[in-house]
């Protein structure tokens, strides 16, 4: 763990279970100060609370593309691929809404709230022909959309700031774009960060986005690089 603010080291967790794990994605709660990981090859979601409380719940269609995040309301949202739901779920690991995608949003790469009910997912790659940023509500009808050919290639992070405006890297022309809340272009920058499994996170409070990223030649390396951002403009 680090320090947002100095990006000096707070610590490290060991996780020890019995039997193996594949954790695929990650999301932390600042509320509840606690960790949420998908772990594809047991089918559940753990959670693991500083400095060493930890529980578990079954989600039995949780596959190794399954996307997490966390919601204003401090819930935990689980796209969970092998069904193509959407599921909230409280800290506790109660199952509160299961959302079913309309069958043309496919291979989702990620998953965020936008408000109470309203949720935006990415989707795009393999055999998908569509590539989107689509804003669902809680009975999975698209509200809005953008993307498409040639507008977007390759959607692989969403996140959110605090007035709605959406941010969306770009792999396949390596971009982050900016949208309104009803997912009209603002604007966009070349990233030019390495590809791999990347991760958004928004800190409003010094403007910046966070860029979670894995480089192909450092095995088992996690990275973080920082934008800071003023919605008219960025710049790393």
């Amino acid at each position: 763990m680090f320090n947002a603010n100095d990006f000096s080291t707070l610590g490290s967790v060991t996780l020890v279970f019995r039997g193996s794990a594949y954790f695929v994605d990650m999301a932390a709660c600042c509320f509840y100060k606690c960790l949420y990981l998908s772990d594809a090859r047991n089918a559940r979601m753990v959670r693991l609370k500083w400095p060493s409380e930890g529980s578990a719940w079954i989600v039995d269609d949780i596959g190794s593309d399954s996307v997490v995040s966390v919601t204003r309301s401090h819930d935990v949202l689980v796209m969970c691929d092998k069904s193509n739901k959407l599921k909230l779920f409280g800290t506790d690991g109660l199952l509160r809404m299961a959302v079913d995608l309309q069958p043309d949003i496919v291979n989702v790469t990620s998953a965020v709230e936008l408000i109470a009910g309203h949720y935006l997912v990415t989707h795009g790659k393999g055999s998908d022909n569509l590539h989107r940023v689509c804003l669902v509500n809680s009975e999975g009808k698209i509200l809005h959309a953008y993307g498409s050919s040639p507008l977007l290639d390759c959607p692989k992070a969403v996140a959110v700031d605090r007035d709605g405006f959406v941010y969306v890297i770009e792999e396949g022309t390596d971009r982050l774009l900016v949208l309104n809340p009803t997912l009209e272009f603002i604007h966009c920058i070349k990233h030019d960060l390495p590809s791999g499994k990347r991760r958004l996170k928004i800190d409003n409070a010094w403007k910046r986005v966070f860029v979670r990223h894995c480089h192909p030649s450092v095995l088992n390396a996690t990275f973080v690089t920082c934008l800071r951002f003023d919605r008219r403009y960025m710049y790393w």
